[in-house]
C-alpha cells in the first residue's frame, strides 16, 4: 500500500491552473445551495426531503463566503485558461461544475416545502442521479485519458472505455480538432 502511495505521488501535484479549477469545481455548487434559498409553495407542509432548520444569517454567511470562493477561483481560471482549454482539462471540471450546480439545484428542488405531491422533486429523483452519474462518468473517463496522453502512464483503456471515447462529441479549437482523440491500440 505504501509504495502504490509513493508512486502516485508525482502525478497528484495541483499547479495554479488546476487549483483554481478544483476550488471553482467546489465552491460553486456550495454557492448555489446557499443563495438559492428554500423553494417554498404557499402553506406548503408536505417534504421529500426535510432540510434541518438553520440561521437564514449562517445560510447567508456560508452562501456569500462560496460565492466568493467560486469568483475568486473562476477568475484565476479565466487568467490561465490557456493551458485548461488546449490541455483538455476543461472537458474534465466543466464536467465536475456541471454536475455539482446540477445536484445543487436538484437538492433544493428535492427539498422545497409543497402542497400535496412535489412533481419537480420526483422528477429531479428519477432524472437527476442519472445525469450526474454520466457528467461525473464522462469527467473520470476523461481524466483517464489526459493522464494516459500526458505520460502518466499505467492505463490502457478497455474495449468499452476506448469506444465510449472515440463517439463522445469534440469539439476543440484549432489544432485539436485535427488530433486524433482515440487511444492509440496498436501497441499492443
Amino acid at each position: 500500500m505504501a509504495g502504490r502511495c509513493r508512486d502516485l505521488r508525482p502525478h497528484m501535484e495541483v499547479d495554479r491552473e488546476h487549483g483554481a479549477a478544483l476550488a471553482l469545481v467546489g465552491a460553486a455548487p456550495l454557492a448555489v445551495w446557499f443563495l438559492v434559498r428554500q423553494l417554498r409553495e404557499e402553506n406548503g407542509v408536505d417534504y421529500i426531503i426535510q432540510v434541518p432548520r438553520s440561521s437564514p444569517a449562517a445560510e447567508l454567511a456560508l452562501g456569500s463566503v462560496s460565492l466568493g470562493v467560486a469568483i475568486a477561483a473562476g477568475v484565476g481560471v479565466w487568467h490561465r485558461r490557456e493551458r485548461l482549454v488546449s490541455g483538455g482539462w476543461w472537458r474534465v471540471y466543466g464536467r465536475l461544475l456541471l454536475g455539482g450546480v446540477s445536484l445543487a439545484l436538484g437538492a433544493r428542488v428535492v427539498t422545497a416545502a409543497s402542497v400535496g405531491a412535489n412533481i419537480g422533486g420526483g422528477f429531479v429523483l428519477m432524472t437527476g442521479p442519472a445525469l450526474v452519474l454520466y457528467l461525473l462518468r464522462g469527467a473520470w473517463l476523461e481524466w483517464r485519458w489526459l493522464r494516459n496522453r500526458d505520460g502518466a502512464g499505467g492505463w490502457t483503456p478497455s474495449a468499452i472505455e476506448w469506444l465510449m471515447l472515440c463517439l463522445a462529441p469534440h469539439r476543440g479549437g484549432g489544432e485539436q480538432t485535427s488530433q486524433r482523440r482515440c487511444p492509440d491500440m496498436s501497441a499492443e
